[in-house]
């Protein structure tokens, strides 16, 4: 039960104001948020705890060579973010101070309740690791190091909150050890049909490389095991603003081995507005990059 403790303009300022961490429990994580009115307030407040978490999470990552090669800076903490937000959902305001220009209050998050949580998620992304590396899929390597960097902030605040540490069933060392088995005797010619400036068969070939897997420069040499096809197209919208145009963007891009039969499959669409064409393509090649930096693990090479 929320119990909410109002202090008047006119009472000395709580101790809480500028030492929340003393004045919290042991078995609490508090913070305090100020604003204009009550809402604001609670909202502020609820980003400082997650300001805890991300800089928490930040330093680990900064500091640790664990993730890198799989997750650029801004990567870790655009999902950190998006992580911190969820975390946070069982926030509680314990107390609030007014003045003549500001409400102040402090929240807090219960310890235990938000680590079983954050155990839970782990749990889940564990046994799908487990899974992962048993299938022996020539897509697991990849899978596996997309679900690595989603623990990784779940993992770190587990260990913040309970100052116990959760290895990963399979660490990255025994990923890099089965990606040499998956792709040692992959070769791959990417041929797509690519209207984003080459952006996209450029990313598509790097990340394969990155991963391990040799490309063929040519589709006539004879030791291509699987070829990337597909095409980029484009497709003019009606909008009424004069002087700008609109476009849909389709990807679809699949992969074939030597029988020519297809081991996977990519599918996209999206919609932008620009002054001209070039621009709804300068528009749309970032989305498309995205898309396929999320998903060439779909695109399997058995």
């Amino acid at each position: 039960m929320l119990c909410l403790i109002f202090t008047s303009a006119f009472a000395k300022p709580p101790k809480w104001m500028d030492q929340p961490a003393k004045w919290c429990k042991k078995s609490e994580l508090c913070a305090v948020g100020e604003g204009e009115s009550y809402a604001q307030a609670s909202a502020d407040s609820r980003q400082a705890i997650a300001k805890i978490f991300e800089t928490r999470i930040q330093s680990k990552f900064t500091s640790s060579e664990t993730l890198r090669g799989s997750a650029t800076t801004l990567e870790m903490k655009e999902e950190i973010s998006e992580f911190t937000e969820g975390v946070i959902s069982g926030i509680e305001v314990l107390e609030r101070y007014e003045t003549d220009n500001s409400i102040y209050v402090i929240s807090s998050i219960n310890k235990r309740k938000t680590a079983r949580v954050i155990k839970g998620k782990i749990d889940a992304i564990d046994e799908s690791m487990k899974s992962l590396a048993d299938s022996k899929r020539s897509n697991a390597p990849m899978k596996l190091k997309k679900l690595h960097k989603e623990r990784f902030p779940l993992s770190q605040s587990y260990e913040f909150l309970t100052n116990m540490k959760l290895a990963a069933p399979v660490s990255l060392s025994q990923i890099a050890k089965l990606s040499k088995q998956v792709t040692s005797k992959v070769i791959i010619h990417v041929a797509i049909k690519d209207i984003s400036k080459e952006v996209i068969t450029s990313t598509i070939q790097d990340i394969l490389v990155a991963e391990g897997y040799k490309l063929a420069a040519t589709i006539q040499d004879k030791r291509i095991t699987h070829t990337i096809k597909g095409t980029i197209t484009s497709k003019e919208e009606y909008i009424k603003v004069k002087g700008f145009t609109k476009y849909s963007f389709l990807l679809e891009i699949y992969a074939v081995n030597k029988s020519d039969k297809k081991t996977g499959a990519l599918s996209f669409t999206t919609m932008t507005v620009g002054r001209s064409y070039e621009h709804t393509i300068e528009k749309a090649i970032p989305r498309l990059r995205e898309y396929v930096i999320n998903n060439i693990d779909k695109l399997n090479f058995e």
